[in-house]
């Protein structure tokens, strides 16, 4: 169908709905919106009006504006009545003169309607007759409530001959008159929610068609025997809220179609209920009796005796005391039951010896205390057993043996202490398991136990059990059974008693699951740091086990370790780990240095753990001193610092394959503690900071130290031999020396030579000042360390001054542009004689060591590397990214680099100057060069620098005192290929240097 054939098609179908459209004086056009028309009309000037909405072949619904419109007023309908109206509706509208109620329908619309609903404003009652319905005798279905209606004449129906279904639930109807609902074809009537006080027989012609009966929420006292006689075809029946205190005995048995009844929240008793009241009522399938308004005690005998087809039975909230033995005799086809909210303390034993089909029962909120063997004999069909809120102390070993099909188990809020280790033998198909707020322990019900840990009395139903609640008892492990369950999802071990926990905990085998193990009394998590790796990964990654610690007094000691290390290792922090921690709120309360902190905010690295007593371990600790284990790297923390101590305690031992870090800070010692004295062979860090030591003698030296703190002592000079015996450490890697009163005179040479070689080890360099100049020392050269004597100094001064004076004079033009000149003779390869490197460096891995900022990548390697690489004869460079091997220590092996290395070229940038790894390589080298006597340090300006005054002090005295050179200068590339290391003679045998007048030729 094209596009014109559509649009034709449609305009026809918008002509012909307009057509069905009512119209009339003071109303709007049509609307047309969703399938329907909406029409507004109202009188000029006024807020009296109506809203007319109308969908064709259905329905037309009237609502009014305000609750005394004036019917007079309403004219639509006198022109194009709406048609194919099946039902009529009155909103908040106020009742016409009855008569005219049929003259408004006449109106609006063509043909006589099936349905008719009014629901009036106003709030006030109101009065029916048989004149409001006298035009609508094709009704079927008739509504007329909340209408606060209150009186009815026994005729108001009687010209409605097709009506099947009458509503008049809430309104105010007090009585009902005789021969009121003698309509013969109704099939159902409402009268819910009125005030009617009795139900006589007169009421009621012969409904022999009603099906449905509800009289719910009156104050009916009496129903006279006889009433429903005639209501042969009665299907359900509801008197539930009324004021019943006895019915007649016979008042069903006329009903034996009847298959819902409901008489709960009436007046009835032991005595006033009838005995046989259900005796002919074969077909009932479900029976209501609860929340009666005085306590029942029980129910007659036999009462629900021979009801075959009963499936739903709610005897609820009744005050029962105890159920008569055959209750339920012969009702075989019984599926939910509802016992709940009694007063039952046991039940008999064959109560349910007849009920094979039952599915649900509910007995929860009684006063059960307990349950004799064999009362669910042959309930194979039970799905669902609820007994919570009991008082239920023990489970017997046969209790449940015939329930092998129940799938849910709800016995929450009892006394449970005890659950015989068979009880649940049966539950093969148990789903879900509530035992939450009971006093379990399960230790006492324990199968076995094996490698994996004990097996509770829910073993039974690993192969099935999804859920199981267990929260607020007394239970103190996490069972093996629940981590082999293949199919559970949720385990709640809240508020229980569980202490440790361990990484076979962790280890579920179903692919999702939510482990509740909130506030329990979880003091330690032990993990085996090499047996969680391959446990807790696998290569289904729909896998996910959640557990939640939160809120429990947590010791955070050293075995907690092992966990931490998990925390941080790559499995627990991979997007693909199975394991998901809520923790939260998961605080330390143990030891007392830790007490609140976040367990997450803890580290492995820097865990320690005080040791009270030591001799457990096979270790000693000092007098005053506090000693402390570090797992990380297997230390034994001694500290005496802040003591007062004079000396060194002379005995120290560690536990088995352990370090020992010493801290005497703080401190009066004058001497260091020898180390080769019995326990000290073990220290590799000593922090000796803020005592009065004057000297490091030799013999107290270990090569296994690896830090010494010697930092704010009274030091003045270090024996040649020390500083040899540190240099050649290869263990040392911290060593602090500032805040000392150093001499700095001629015998501290070394001392010089030490600091400015060795800075890679030394912290806080910078702070190595000289006595009271607070000179630095690392920027101190040997002359200003040891000056000559000043009359040696004038006497030379004079006898080469005129030998001096005399070559200046000669030589001064070809010293002004000496360097200009060499770099153009290696540029062109002449004269190399003039320009060799010495023997010194022939062992030198490296032609050169590049120190750039990371920043400078790009240029650096894209210029600078590839250049030098590509050379005739390539220089061998030491680039960070290519040569450092990976995780060294960086000062190690800066310090490896600058040593190996011939040249050190330095591109000095903006971002090198912000990158502290720099400045320290700069430093490093620069300290080489003043060491070898050479110059070693070239350096490469790249881009704006700031100016030479707001540089660091040593750049600055380093740029003023030395040439450099600068990217993007003319001859950039001849004077650093100058500055770099060349051979001696290049080509022998095919190139000569001699000199000549006008300089070099081959």
């Amino acid at each position: 169908m094209n596009f014109l054939t559509k649009s034709i098609v449609f305009i026809c179908l918008v002509s012909l709905s307009n057509a069905q459209c009512p119209e009339g004086r003071n109303c709007t056009e049509c609307e047309y919106m969703s399938g329907k028309y909406e029409i507004f009309c109202a009188k000029n000037g006024t807020d009296y009006g109506y809203t007319v909405i109308y969908k064709p072949y259905d329905y037309l619904k009237i609502t009014c504006h305000n609750p005394y419109t004036k019917w007079l007023d309403f004219h639509l309908g006198y022109a194009n009545r709406a048609e194919d109206v099946k039902r009529l509706t009155f909103r908040l509208c106020p009742l016409p003169r009855c008569s005219f109620l049929g003259d408004i329908a006449k109106q609006v619309l063509v043909e006589d309607v099936e349905e008719l609903d009014f629901r009036s404003s106003l709030n006030r009652t109101i009065r029916m007759s048989r004149d409001c319905f006298k035009k609508f005798n094709k009704v079927k279905r008739l509504s007329l409530s909340d209408n606060i209606l209150a009186g009815i004449t026994s005729d108001l129906l009687i010209d409605l001959e097709h009506l099947r279904v009458l509503n008049l639930r809430m309104n105010n109807i007090q009585h009902l008159p005789d021969n009121f609902l003698i309509t013969p074809n109704l099939e159902a009537i409402e009268l819910g929610m009125n005030k009617i006080s009795k139900i006589n027989k007169n009421i009621f012609g012969k409904l022999s068609k009603l099906k449905l009966l509800n009289l719910w929420d009156n104050n009916i006292e009496e129903i006279e025997a006889g009433t429903f006689d005639e209501f042969s075809s009665l299907i359900s029946i509801d008197i539930h809220s009324n004021k019943l205190q006895t019915l007649p005995v016979d008042l069903f048995s006329r009903l034996t179609q009847l298959q819902v009844i409901n008489l709960a929240k009436n007046n009835f008793s032991t005595t006033t209920l009838p005995e046989y009241l259900l005796t002919n009522n074969k077909k009932l399938e479900k029976f209501k009796f609860s929340e009666n308004q005085q306590n029942m005690e029980t129910f007659p005998n036999n009462f629900f005796k021979n009801l075959t087809n009963l499936m739903i039975l709610d005897i609820s909230r009744n005050g029962l005391m105890y159920l008569p033995n055959n209750l339920f005799l012969n009702v075989t086809s019984l599926k939910n039951l509802d016992l709940q909210r009694n007063y039952l303390q046991t039940l008999p034993q064959k109560l349910f010896q007849d009920c094979k089909n039952l599915s649900s029962i509910v007995i929860s909120f009684n006063n059960i205390t307990h349950l004799p063997d064999g009362i669910f004999k042959g309930l194979i069909k039970l799905e669902e057993l609820n007994l919570s809120n009991n008082f239920i102390v023990t489970i017997s070993e046969y209790l449940f043996r015939d329930l092998s099909y129940l799938k849910i188990l709800n016995i929450e809020r009892n006394k449970l202490q005890k659950i015989h280790s068979q009880s649940l033998l049966a539950f093969h198909n148990l789903r879900i398991a509530k035992f939450s707020h009971n006093q379990l322990s399960l230790t006492d019900a324990v199968i076995y136990e094996d490698e994996y840990g004990p097996r509770s009395p829910f073993h039974y139903t690993s192969e099935s059990i999804q859920e199981l609640h267990l929260a607020n008892n007394n239970i103190s492990v996490v069972f093996a059974d629940w981590i082999f369950s293949t199919h559970l999802r949720y385990l709640n071990l809240s508020r229980n008693n569980v202490k440790i926990l361990l990484e076979r905990d962790f280890q579920f085998i179903t692919n999702e699951l939510s482990l509740d193990l909130r506030q329990n009394n979880i003091q330690k998590i032990l993990f085996n740091n090499n047996y969680y790796e391959p446990v807790l990964q696998t290569k289904n990654k729909l896998k996910k086990i959640t557990i939640l610690l939160d809120d429990n007094p947590l010791i955070c000691d050293c075995q907690i370790y092992q966990f931490l290390c998990y925390l941080e290792s790559s499995t627990y922090l991979s997007p693909d780990n199975i394991l998901n921690i809520k923790m939260d709120n998961l605080l330390c309360k143990e030891p007392d240095w830790l007490y609140d902190k976040h367990l997450v905010d803890l580290s492995s690295k820097s865990l320690k753990c005080l040791i009270d007593e030591p001799h457990n371990l096979n270790a000693t600790c000092p007098d005053k001193c506090e000693c402390w284990i570090r797992p990380e790297n297997r230390a034994y923390l001694i500290d005496c610092s802040s003591k007062n101590l004079t000396q060194a305690p002379k005995l120290i031992k560690a536990p088995d394959d352990y370090f020992i870090e010493i801290n005497l800070s703080k401190n009066y010692l004058i001497n260091m503690p020898p180390l080769d004295r019995y326990g000290y062979e073990k220290v590799t860090v000593m922090l000796l900071s803020y005592n009065h030591i004057l000297n490091i003698p030799i013999e107290t030296l270990s090569m296994n130290i690896r830090v010494l703190s010697l930092h704010d002592n009274h030091l003045k000079t270090i024996d040649p031999r020390v500083l040899t015996n540190f240099k050649n450490s290869k263990n040392l890697i911290n060593l602090t020396l500032h805040n000392n009163k150093w001499s700095c005179d001629c015998n501290d040479r070394n001392f010089l030579q030490f600091i400015q070689t060795e800075g890679s080890r030394l912290r806080e360099l910078q702070k190595v000042t000289c006595g009271e100049k607070n000179i630095k020392v690392y920027l101190m050269t040997s002359d200003e360390i040891c000056p000559t004597t000043i009359d040696l100094i004038i006497g030379s001064c004079i006898g080469i001054s005129s030998v001096g004076i005399i070559i200046a004079i000669l030589t001064v033009l070809y010293y002004r542009y000496e360097h200009k000149i060499r770099i153009w003779l290696y540029s062109k390869k002449w004269c190399l004689r003039w320009i060799t490197e010495d023997e010194i460096d022939k062992n030198k891995k490296y032609d050169a060591f590049i120190s750039y900022s990371h920043v400078d990548d790009d240029f650096v390697v894209n210029n600078i590397v590839s250049r030098l690489e590509s050379q005739p004869k390539p220089f061998k460079l030491c680039v960070h990214y290519r040569d450092w091997p990976a995780g060294e220590w960086i000062p190690n092996q800066v310090t490896y680099s600058v040593q190996n290395s011939r040249r050190t070229i330095v591109v000095l940038s903006k971002n090198f100057l912000k990158s502290e790894w720099g400045k320290m390589e700069f430093r490093t080298a620069h300290c080489q060069a003043i060491k070898d006597g050479r110059t070693r340090v070239i350096v490469i300006i790249y881009g704006d620098i700031p100016p030479t005054e707001e540089l660091d002090k040593e750049l600055q005295n380093y740029l003023k005192m030395n040439t450099y050179v600068k990217w993007g200068d003319p001859w950039f590339w001849e004077k650093l290929l100058y500055t770099l290391p060349h051979d001696s003679y290049i080509n022998k045998k095919n190139k000569k240097c001699v000199k000549q007048k006008n300089g070099c030729t081959k």
